[in-house]
């Protein structure tokens, strides 16, 4: 959308930072929201985000701002939990040794608070991992399979690297 400057030429509308641009259709975001685990699964294991319009609004959900800025806060709690009520942190604490596993925490923590450009299929697996109780981050599975789960999130997270 642009309106006509003073000096004849366009100018795109721009609202709290962003340009206008139609939103989604109610029925599409609904049906993302209640399916959208099983789209972050598909996400994980590399589905074309540009194979549906579900698929294209998740992946565009988990690459923006507010989601990464949640999972990098998810990261804070998984990296210095603090005792009391502070989300994540107070409800389930990661039970895997995460000593060796503390740079690539931190290198994806970065990441997610850059502005460059991410892959969804990192940050679902990642997702995965902080959000899911069942996820060897919250079991006593071995540290060694949560180390290389956080390095699969940060490889996948990179655009090209698995495509």
């Amino acid at each position: 959308m642009s309106v006509e400057s003073a000096h004849g030429g366009a100018l795109p509308v721009r609202v709290a930072g962003r340009s206008l641009r139609r939103r989604p259709r109610l029925a599409l975001r609904l049906s993302v929201a209640i399916n959208r685990g099983e789209l972050d699964r598909e996400l994980a294991t590399g589905v074309d985000p540009a194979s549906s319009e579900q698929l294209a609004l998740r992946n565009e959900q988990l690459t923006g701002r507010r989601h990464r800025n949640r999972l990098a806060a998810g990261l804070d709690a998984v990296i210095e939990p603090r005792p009391g009520p502070s989300g994540l942190s107070s409800v389930l604490r990661p039970r895997a040794d995460l000593r060796r596993s503390r740079n690539v925490l931190e290198a994806l923590q970065s990441r997610l608070r850059s502005g460059e450009p991410l892959e969804a299929r990192g940050i679902a697996v990642l997702g995965w991992l902080l959000g899911d109780s069942a996820s060897p981050l919250y079991t006593d599975l071995d540290p060694d399979a949560v180390s290389s789960l956080l390095r699969l999130a940060a490889a996948t997270m990179t655009p090209g690297r698995w495509g």
